[in-house]
This record gives C-alpha cells, structure tokens and sequence, in this order.
C-alpha cells in the first residue's frame, strides 16, 4: 500500500491491521489500519472514509479565513511545509496544531536564551508602574522577518499557507 502525505511525500507499507474499533463520539466503526510511521501523529483517518461516512469537518476551513482575515497568514509557494492536525479542545472547538518537528531539528538552537523570569523582577525592583497589557491574547503578536517566512509554512487540505507571525511549537521562539 502506498499513502501520500500532506507534505507529498509518498510513504508504503504491507503491515495493516484489519477490523480495529474506531470510536468518534458515539457511534463506532470498523476500520484497517496501515502503520505508518507519521512522527508526532498517533492516527489519521483518510478523506475518503470520512466522505464516505459523511464526516463534516469544516473547522479547518473556518480556522484558516480567521487567520488571514487577522493578517496571521498568507498563502504560499514555499517549497517547505509542515503538516497540520486540529486537536479539539474541552469547549469542543478545535485547536490547529502544526507539526514543526522536521523543521526544530535543522534549527541551531539559541546560544543566549531568554533570561529567567525572576531575573527580570528582579531588574524591577524599587518600579511602581507594571503593565498587563493583551496578556489575554498575547500569542500572535511577534512578526517575522519577510525572509524567513517561507521557511515556517504548512499544508493543509485547503492550500499552502505561511505565517507572518510567530505561530507556536518552534524552537527558539518564546513562549507567547
């Protein structure tokens, strides 16, 4: 068997498991799973089945027009892209996760990391103006050199995108 993945990559295999359970919110399904070595992902289950057993899934779509419409992202023609998964979360919306593993990997880590929270309290001592301001959505906000923004793209079954912001999960980006 042979599966080509969202990065084009054609992967194959002869090990597939027949009759395993799915269980997606109530109702089961038999399903055969090929094992597939995928890095970060435990289980992907193909558009076709999907399809076929008339799976909705529009939060890929919904997520993405929220980003571009922000200016977060951009369609690309990066030769790099990194594959994406929506986890869902306990409110029930989904979370876009991309998969940076492959690209962390090449990146040289920072020889001067950032410094220890307390060491920076400790700079403020004696100040009496502090700010909070957008600790509440504080993510999204670092833009990226133009030059480097190819480098960070993904691919999902809408298109190839790139950020023009920090996104989450790469090494030596701080944790916003």
């Amino acid at each position: 068997y042979e599966v080509e993945l969202a990065d084009g990559k054609i992967v194959s295999t002869n090990n597939v498991l027949k009759g395993c359970t799915l269980n997606l919110l109530n109702p089961s399904f038999l399903i055969d799973l090929m094992v597939i070595e995928l890095g970060s992902f435990d289980v992907v289950i193909e558009m076709d089945w999907l399809s076929k057993n008339d799976a909705a899934i529009l939060c890929g779509k919904k997520k993405l027009k929220e980003l571009s419409k922000k200016g977060f992202i951009r369609p690309s023609s990066s030769l790099w892209g990194a594959q994406v998964l929506f986890v869902k979360k306990k409110d029930g919306s989904f979370r876009m996760c991309i998969d940076y593993q492959e690209l962390n990997k090449l990146t040289i880590k920072n020889k001067y990391p950032l410094p220890r929270i307390d060491d920076l309290f400790d700079q403020l001592q004696g100040l009496s103006v502090y700010s909070k301001i957008d600790l509440r959505s504080g993510y999204h906000q670092l833009r990226i050199r133009e030059e480097d923004i190819p480098i960070i793209a993904f691919r999902i079954r809408y298109g190839h995108y790139e950020f023009q912001v920090m996104p989450f999960g790469l090494t030596n980006a701080p944790a916003v």
